[in-house]
């Protein structure tokens, strides 16, 4: 196990990573397989974002919403796995991936450092680590997890203390159902132990 975190650990601070894949707006949108396969054949590391829908399905996508990559009104928390076929990513044939297609597709070719999204809702959140945690059993290849809640990298500190995690951080201007407080302390990293 130790090489393999010396190894995770070299490619985060020497590799240049591809941010939802290595993706373009017109036949490879971002965290499309198609985005991932442009990633494998430039042999380069791909950071992408999990989610988790209402049947536990944990997914690859970005946003809390449909409507910009979709363009349909509707959040992801609402849909199932059969809903996923329906979605078109940016007006292409690309649907929005689960996280077992997307670990078919890698295979340990590149490494991977999956974002939690988190939406603040604590059980939801447990349900989506412990999900992931689940799929990822026997998977080979180099992984890490990002997220911008410190609760979350608590929960993979204590239940899976040997998977490589960090910290994501930025400004955290103001958002919606976000305190001052809370922006504060995140910006500053405060609830970093």
């Amino acid at each position: 196990m130790e090489n393999k975190e010396h190894k995770l650990e070299w490619f985060i601070l020497n590799t240049p990573i591809t941010h939802r894949g290595l993706w373009n707006d017109k036949d490879a949108p971002e965290n499309s397989v198609a985005a991932f396969k442009h990633s494998i054949a430039a042999n380069a590391p791909i950071e992408t974002d999990i989610q988790i829908i209402s049947d536990g399905t944990v997914i690859i996508f970005h946003d809390i919403n449909l409507s910009r990559l979709c363009g349909v009104d509707k959040n992801i928390a609402e849909l199932k796995k059969e809903d996923l076929a329906k979605y078109k990513l940016m007006g292409t044939q690309e649907t929005i991936p689960t996280l077992s297609e997307f670990l078919k597709l890698i295979d340990g070719k590149v490494p991977v450092l999956f974002e939690h999204k988190d939406t603040g809702n604590r059980k939801s959140s447990r349900r989506m680590q412990e999900n992931f945690m689940e799929e990822m059993k026997g998977y080979k290849g180099e992984w890490g997890i990002l997220s911008f809640s410190p609760l979350v990298l608590q929960w993979f500190k204590n239940n899976a203390p040997h998977v490589t995690r960090g910290l994501n951080v930025s400004y955290f201007r103001k958002q919606a159902g976000v305190s001052a407080a809370k922006r504060f302390a995140l910006k500053r990293m405060l609830f970093n132990k």
